[in-house]
This record gives structure tokens, sequence and C-alpha cells, in this order.
């Protein structure tokens, strides 16, 4: 007995399938990143299905006053850029849209948290610039930059809370090492924030 053929989704079955718009599964196809037929904007139903299951959230959130992705599976694409787009879950795809400064307009930049050494106090920072922000800051050590929202930023805050010295500065008796911990680890900043944007698989099209 011959196996049937397998179920052939339009673009918008596919959005509604992956749980986004339409624009983003045509953007993911002509990117290369979401599986399909460019010539005839058709997707078979099980390799989608499949392509779903790989998508787990690449927020950066703190657990213990550890930095590390959220990972919860099944997630939803989402361009943050003409050129850049994060996988995350429902609560970090709100989170993010928080970022957001309405006054000025929509920003959809990708955004950091830092974090810095200067003497011997450590500096929990939130960016959408990092690298010009440590500089400015004139750091004599950056000790991480990832992906996060100002509410993890927030939160960071929080479980550091007893070392702090004023605003976003913290004694550090261990604070560097345990929010660096799982971080990517580069020699300075600029290396640090390619490696972040790597995490936000940036791609040219």
């Amino acid at each position: 007995m011959s196996e049937s053929p397998p179920d052939i989704l339009t673009v918008k079955e596919a959005a509604e399938l992956l749980r986004c718009p339409e624009q983003t599964v045509v953007r993911g196809l002509n990117a290369g990143v979401v599986p399909g037929s460019k010539i005839l904007g058709r997707f078979r139903a099980d390799v989608l299905e499949a392509f779903l299951e790989s998508l787990t959230c690449e927020m950066t959130v703190a657990r213990d006053g550890i930095m590390e992705l959220c990972g919860r599976p099944r997630s939803q694409l989402v361009w943050v850029s003409d050129s850049a787009f994060l996988v995350l879950c429902s609560e970090h795809r709100l989170a993010l849209a928080k970022t957001v400064d309405m006054a000025s307009g929509p920003d959809t930049r990708p955004t950091f948290i830092y974090v810095i050494r200067r003497g011997r106090d450590v500096k929990i920072g939130f960016s959408r610039d990092p690298e010009t922000r440590v500089r400015k800051l004139k750091a004599t050590e950056v000790i991480a930059i990832v992906p996060g929202t100002m509410d993890q930023e927030r939160r960071l805050h929080f479980l550091c809370r007893g070392e702090r010295i004023e605003g976003e500065w913290f004694h550090d008796r261990g604070i560097a090492a345990r929010v660096a911990k799982g971080a990517p680890t580069a020699k300075n900043a600029t290396d640090l924030l390619k490696a972040a944007r790597t995490k936000l698989r940036k791609i040219n099209t």
C-alpha cells in the first residue's frame, strides 16, 4: 500500500500553524529560515510541524542570579529588525514589546543586558547599543553582553540587591561569576556583542 502524499499548506495555513503573521512566514521563507518552496509559496505540513518543534525560546532569563536561555519549545519567530529575528515564547514576546519607546516611535532594534567591572565594582545595565555604552562608562572589564529585556535587567538587580551600592552598581562579591556563568566570553565588548548578535541569528537579506 503506497503512502499518501504529504499535506501541502498555503502561506496563510503555514502562518496559522506557526502562530505568526503571514509576512513573517514570507520573510522567513525568503531568508531560508522557514522550510518551503520559494517559487510556489507552499509548505509541507509534516516538515513545518518538525520545524515548529525545533523552535525554542532564545531569550535570556535570570535563574538564581545566572543568565541562561529560556528554552521553551514550540515558540514563535519574531523579526526584530530588517535582518534579524528571535525565537520567543509568548511571555518573552510581550516582554520585548514593552521595551518599545512609544514616545519616539517604535524601536525594534535588539536589546541587550551588559555586565561590566570598573575597579572593584560591577554594573548590570540595559542598552540597545551596549558597545557604545560600555565605552562611555570606561569599564576596566566587560564581563558579559547577552540579549535581554529591561524586565530581566530589573530581575537581576533584585537578585543582587544585597550587594547594591547605588543604582545599577554593585559590590562584586561573586556577582560577576554568577551572572556571567553560561554567557559568551570574549576579550572585549566588540567580540561579546558579536557573540550576542550571533545568538540573535542575524541574517542578511
